[in-house]
């Protein structure tokens, strides 16, 4: 059996297209936990429908705990030692699931397995792999790229949790999600925290699915994700980088951010400016618990995972390629 776990906030418009594609599955017997933060009517009178199958468990939150809770929630009351973690607004085809069961049963070092993210109903790719630059902010590869280009199976640093496979046992082991992490960035750690325990990560693009986009985006959504991007980011540096390069890697974090503050400052966006601050003084105020965990999480190293770790954390991004990021990251952030 295979669980698959959704967290849901309202999306209304995504939840008959995932659900009914999880429900086409073939190859193996399927769970569905539906973790609710937030519904309409529509929504909610939707999923009292799905509930009526005996193999759809919906739970509906009293508030929005955030999808890291919901998320943790729904893997606790899981059965399967294999959990698929996706977002609602995405669909998977018939041997998705199959195919990624079966390439994590072939090996037992294989704690996360994701399948090739298609952008929507397109021939272009989602995602295929994220890294962590020299300034400690992750970039993504892949992103709307000719599906093509990445038929090999490979080993990734990390993933977008829209989609991804983990093995139960070790998403315990490991801490599951940081419940300090509300939304955003947590994915990222998980899949750190994953290597440094001793398992590996693969994109495997025999499976795949599609992602629709960020169903719940919107103006104030937008500055709880700066806020919270920042401060989880500052968080999984402090908890899963080595000392030697931590203390060069924040210190370009803090020069980065503190160049974008100067920078909103001189453009008089207070917002933007208001938004960096509280991510900036946020992490900080997670530093102590950020340190505790970091105990933990080196405990279960060894240094052959850290080594390994080290060497693909970074990814291949040439200097030109990484400006260029980094004026994205200025210039849309």
């Amino acid at each position: 059996m295979i669980s698959v776990v959704i967290s849901i906030y309202n999306s209304e418009e995504h939840i008959e297209r995932c659900l009914d594609s999880i429900l086409r599955s073939t190859g193996v017997k399927v769970e569905i936990i539906v973790v609710v933060n937030s519904y309409t009517a529509k929504s909610k009178r939707l999923l009292e429908n799905y509930r009526v199958n005996k193999n759809i468990f919906v739970y509906f939150l009293k508030r929005n705990m955030g999808r890291v809770y919901a998320t943790n929630l729904g893997t606790k009351r899981s059965k399967s030692n294999f959990v698929m973690i996706l977002d609602i607004d995405t669909k998977i085809f018939p041997s998705t699931l199959e195919r990624l069961y079966k390439r994590m049963k072939q090996n037992k070092t294989v704690g996360i397995a994701v399948p090739m993210l298609i952008k929507g109903d397109t021939k272009r790719l989602d995602s295929a792999d994220h890294f962590i630059s020299p300034i400690g902010i992750p970039y993504e590869i892949g992103v709307d790229e000719p599906l093509e280009k990445h038929r090999r199976e490979k080993k990734i640093f990390a993933a977008k949790c829209c989609g991804m496979m983990v093995r139960k046992n070790v998403f315990n082991l490991i801490g599951m999600f940081d419940p300090n992490f509300y939304m955003h960035g947590e994915e990222t750690d998980l899949c750190w925290r994953c290597h440094l325990a001793g398992y590996e990560i693969i994109f495997f693009p025999k499976s795949r699915m599609c992602h629709y986009g960020k169903s719940s985006l919107n103006p104030n959504t937008k500055i709880f994700i700066y806020t919270q991007g920042i401060k989880n980011n500052f968080s999984y540096l402090i908890k899963n980088m080595t000392i030697a390069r931590l203390l060069i890697t924040l210190t370009l974090f803090y020069f980065f951010w503190g160049g974008m503050m100067i920078l909103s400052l001189l453009s008089l966006d207070w917002k933007k400016t208001i938004w960096i601050f509280w991510g900036l003084l946020g992490g900080l105020m997670l530093l102590p618990k950020s340190l505790e965990k970091r105990k933990r999480i080196f405990s279960l190293a060894t240094p052959e995972s850290i080594r390994r770790v080290g060497e693909i954390m970074y990814g291949n991004l040439n200097f030109l390629e990484l400006i260029k990021k980094g004026w994205g990251w200025i210039k849309n952030g």
